[in-house]
């Protein structure tokens, strides 16, 4: 992006406060000065070009940590007090500079280029405290390490948010902890920092999100073997140490990252209806949707979750069909069906755990398939495994019609 020097037709001063300020460019920069006429700032995700010899001349001075007015009153012979006027509001209004007194350091280059400002990014992780617990894995020096990189406040006891560490989600002492975190409106989250699939998240807040038992409803239709095992008693012979170990930090490092964020943007985060997870096998990221269920036993409606209740029928109406297109009538675009569903669609907590195109050696071929299992609890491994070959299809004219 390029941002052109010129005089302003109706330039409004900048204040005299922000003028006295010591600047510097904001930490997520490195600055380069192309005489006569170009500055560049980079960062490994955005690049911006001013032109103009004033903001040659601007970052000169800027990045020999003269202040704002000394810098104002050497220039103005040079060019007009109402261009240099404008040039620093263009750059503190674009965060391209800050005052010199904000946090500085690798944490604050990493909240500028999120574009949090690093001070509020530094207050709101002065006001959260977090605690870690383990259950049954190790781990929590490393993460505490690595929130420290943050700055995120960790202390023994009393925090205000609880981190969770379990080798598994499914682990069966987070039924309790749940429970008494329900109990007592606690906030907690969950991480899985060991294995090749490292989790983070969500964040559950009682009364707000979904709470343990409702991931762990979802988790279990998409684990069909490891429930299996579980309900017959399967004796275990062998462990893999991947469940009870970190690979690496990298497990440690994420759920970090995920957590300074939402600390510093003042939970502004889609963590508290997301799992995040690293596939450390083909190095991608992805998030996973976790709904409340209205009829959990643990923290949903009474009535809902009475299994003695009344059904409650299903209204019918009419409808129109506003899609006409192939021959086919719809009610709803298959775009806007996929825009609402597609979140629903994960092999953590999905309904359906994947949707693939068909391969096909027909260019036009719109065939998809969608994975899931909607069996009853299967008592044998025959019906287990009749069970998870489960598959619905779709075709269309077009990819979005066979994926709806």
């Amino acid at each position: 992006m390029t941002i052109e020097a010129s005089k302003p037709l109706s330039p409004k001063p900048v204040s005299q406060e922000r003028l006295g300020d010591v600047l510097r460019f904001s930490p997520n920069f490195s600055v380069y000065v192309l005489p006569p006429d170009a500055v560049c700032l980079y960062s490994e995700d955005r690049k911006f070009f001013l032109r103009g010899a004033l903001y040659c001349a601007l970052a000169e001075r800027i990045g020999a940590g003269e202040d704002a007015d000394a810098i104002r009153r050497a220039l103005s012979a040079e060019f007009p007090v109402d261009s240099i006027d404008e040039a620093f509001k263009r750059l503190l209004d674009r965060r391209f500079v800050i005052p010199m007194d904000a946090s500085d350091g690798v944490a604050a280059a990493y909240w500028a280029s999120l574009g949090l400002p690093p001070d509020v990014a530094a207050k709101n992780l002065q006001k959260v405290s977090v605690q870690i617990e383990t259950l049954g894995i190790g781990g929590a020096r490393a993460l505490e390490e690595a929130l420290g990189v943050f700055g995120v406040k960790v202390v023994k006891r009393g925090g205000d948010l609880t981190i969770a560490l379990v080798g598994d989600y499914l682990e069966s002492q987070l039924a309790e902890f749940n429970r008494r975190r329900l109990e007592k409106k606690q906030d907690w989250m969950l991480v899985q920092p060991s294995g090749v699939f490292p989790l983070v998240g969500p964040i559950f807040s009682p009364g707000k999100t979904a709470c343990w038992r409702c991931l762990a409803d979802r988790m279990n239709w998409n684990r069909q073997v490891k429930a299996f095992l579980g309900r017959k008693e399967a004796r275990c012979v062998a462990v893999s140490p991947l469940g009870a170990h970190l690979l690496g930090l990298s497990g440690a490092g994420l759920a970090a990252a995920e957590i300074a964020k939402a600390i510093a943007s003042n939970f502004r985060t889609d963590l508290h209806q997301h799992i995040v997870s690293l596939d450390l096998m083909g190095s991608t990221v992805a998030r996973h949707y976790v709904p409340a269920r209205p009829q959990c036993p643990s923290c949903g409606d009474p009535e809902l979750r009475d299994p003695a209740r009344t059904p409650t029928p299903i209204p019918l109406h009419a409808g129109s069909a506003s899609v006409v297109t192939s021959g086919g009538y719809r009610s709803v675009a298959p775009g806007d069906t996929l825009a609402r569903n597609r979140r629903h669609v994960s092999p953590l907590t999905g309904v359906v755990s994947h949707l693939d195109r068909i391969k096909s050696q027909q260019p036009l071929d719109a065939s998809f398939v969608a994975r899931h299992n909607f069996s009853p609890r299967p008592e044998t491994v025959d019906a287990l495994q009749t069970g998870l070959s489960g598959d619905s299809y779709g075709k269309g004219s077009v990819a979005e019609q066979g994926e709806a």
